[in-house]
């Protein structure tokens, strides 16, 4: 029995290890694995709404866009839902130049606020040009499934990063 005990140790630390990596952020295993370049501390005070209330510069029209984003993305999902391919395509563009206002917008924030959100707003926008090839309102709702759980973890970057 003890053997036993020993054998199921090692497979059940291995996956409690991966857990815990997995659920810990990208933050801060990369400020645990080298101290001298941690910036968690400056970086929430750069990221976030001032000590005094103030709000970052250009975070409003950050908050604004990406509230037009989230609401296309909506008209989007309404529309295949309700099988309106020509909708979906029209509320598609919506969401391209919401998206390109945000993008616009973000470059009002702090040079680390806007290197936060740029890669998950690029992504979105790469995943809307490759909707432009769908023929079909199948081959639109199985290409379009990416973008809003892209958008929510953008959502939560813009709220991190603007204060929105």
């Amino acid at each position: 029995m003890p053997r036993l005990t020993r054998l199921l140790i090692l497979p059940c630390a291995a996956v409690l290890a991966t857990v815990l990596v997995g659920c810990s952020s990208d933050d801060s295993s990369d400020a645990s694995a080298d101290p001298s370049t941690s910036t968690s501390a400056s970086a929430s005070a750069s990221a976030s709404p001032s000590a005094t209330g103030s709000p970052l510069p250009g975070s409003a029209q950050v908050c604004a866009a990406g509230a037009a984003v989230k609401e296309s993305i909506g008209e989007v999902n309404s529309a295949l839902q309700a099988g309106n391919f020509g909708d979906a395509v029209t509320s598609l563009g919506k969401v391209r130049t919401s998206l390109g206002q945000l993008t616009t917008a973000s470059k009002e924030l702090t040079s680390q606020a806007r290197d936060a959100l740029d890669p998950r707003t690029q992504e979105i926008t790469t995943q809307i040009k490759l909707l432009a090839d769908a023929q079909t309102l199948d081959q639109l709702q199985s290409a379009f499934t990416i973008i809003p759980l892209e958008f929510q973890q953008l959502e939560g970057d813009i709220k991190t990063n603007a204060g929105c």
